[in-house]
């Protein structure tokens, strides 16, 4: 069980990361789109935006604290419920919800209702067995960033030209 942990915690630090950055990059169509799905004004879907992107970001760093901390998980488990939630309002009521998952501006679809299950269950994993696991996810996420950066690195030039695109 202890790899499981150790891989379900390295797959919600890898996925929200991508996708804080990823949404990061686009703010402002991010916050545009919960502005039109949801119908929200300009301020306050911001402020939502802005929320979002530091609770997938923050997930990294707060994973390494939920050792002391249990009910990090509870909160865990609570949004990957609601990133469920929301696509099987999307598909099983019809209406058209624009997402701006991993960057992409999409309808929200089947494709993000299993990722998001697989998320949870991940999450449900992690919240079960996560005894003593500060420390090997300490390590595995030392060897991620190293890999990580080692990526980064290889591909400079598609990532810059990424950055100044407009």
């Amino acid at each position: 069980m202890f790899l499981i942990s150790i891989f379900c915690a390295m797959l919600l630090i890898t996925t929200f990361t991508y996708a804080g950055i990823k949404k990061l990059t686009i703010f402002k169509e991010f916050a545009a789109s919960l502005e039109l799905t949801f119908k929200v004004p300009n301020t306050i879907s911001k402020v939502v935006a802005s929320i979002i992107v530091t609770v997938e970001l923050a997930i990294f760093p707060i994973l390494l604290l939920a050792d002391d901390l249990p009910s990090i998980y509870i909160i865990l488990n609570i949004v990957m419920f609601l990133f469920v939630c929301i696509p099987a309002y999307s598909l099983f009521s019809g209406k058209k919800i624009q997402c701006s998952c991993f960057g992409e501006q999409n309808t929200l679809g089947w494709q993000d209702l299993f990722r998001n299950i697989i998320l949870l269950v991940a999450s449900l994993v992690l919240s079960i067995w996560h005894a003593e696991l500060k420390l090997e996810l300490y390590n595995a996420s030392l060897m991620f960033l190293a890999v990580a950066t080692m990526a980064i690195l290889i591909n400079i030039r598609p990532i810059y030209s990424f950055i100044l695109a407009k």
